[in-house]
């Protein structure tokens, strides 16, 4: 579904529009942009519903494949610079422990990968970044509060690191009448359209309660619940006892 076709749901269930607007409830807005009087209310509601969508877990469809290249003799990368919508690391796990992959990068992804173990900051620092610092194959990473990543010892040679990683939201606009929400963050395979209905019921939610609409907020907010169950069960991991 696209962006326009969300906000024009929303508008079926909550029968907005602008003064004087005598449209069929669900055929407008018919642009995202220029909109006016609560029809601009509604395109707002719409757009903030849906950043906050993708931010409320750790989504399954937001977590892409990626790697990240450390140079011979320096420990320090920042993501962002070669993963431009890299939000948060996703640990693998093992016994307990979290770690990524590397490989020598001239000898390429397909042959030997080893574990990277990851050590919290406050635990990394003033141990294995003191003086003198050894170089070799990276054994462990840490991650800086300002995001950035080191690994130790300083890399001796050329090593990639292979990580899942959890995407940035989409930050939708009103230029993005014709944008489909199931191509974020790969064209297609993002949160599939059977699903897009809890986003509809949450921009209604926001519109309830922003107009002390009680009546309409339980129902937006009993809605959601319902429809956002099916979303979780399959695009987060199971909990563990």
């Amino acid at each position: 579904m696209n962006i326009l076709a969300i906000a024009q749901r929303v508008h079926l269930l909550t029968g907005l529009g602008s003064r004087g607007n005598t449209a069929k409830p669900g055929t407008v807005p018919t642009t995202l942009a220029g909109q006016t009087d609560e029809l601009a209310e509604l395109v707002e509601w719409v757009l903030m519903a849906l950043t906050n969508f993708q931010t409320m877990h750790k989504w399954g469809w937001l977590i892409q494949q990626g790697t990240l290249a450390f140079t011979s003799g320096d420990s320090t990368v920042v993501p962002t610079a070669g993963i431009a919508n890299y939000r948060e690391w996703i640990p693998f796990k093992q016994g307990g422990r979290r770690y990524v992959l590397r490989y020598l990068t001239a000898s390429g992804a397909t042959s030997t990968n080893l574990p990277v173990y990851f050590m919290e900051y406050a635990d990394f620092r003033g141990l294995r970044d003191r003086s003198p610092v050894a170089t070799g194959a990276p054994m462990y990473f840490t991650i800086h509060p300002d995001q950035t990543w080191e690994v130790y010892p300083t890399p001796d040679a050329n090593y990639t690191l292979k990580i899942d990683y959890l995407c940035k939201p989409k930050i939708y606009t009103t230029s993005d009448d014709v944008t489909n929400f199931e191509d974020w963050p790969t064209p297609g395979r993002g949160l599939p359209t059977e699903f897009h209905e809890a986003v509809v019921w949450y921009a209604v939610r926001y519109w309830a309660e922003t107009r002390a609409k009680l009546d309409t907020f339980q129902i937006a907010d009993r809605r959601f619940n319902e429809l956002i169950r099916p979303v979780r069960a399959r695009y987060l991991p199971a909990a563990r006892i």
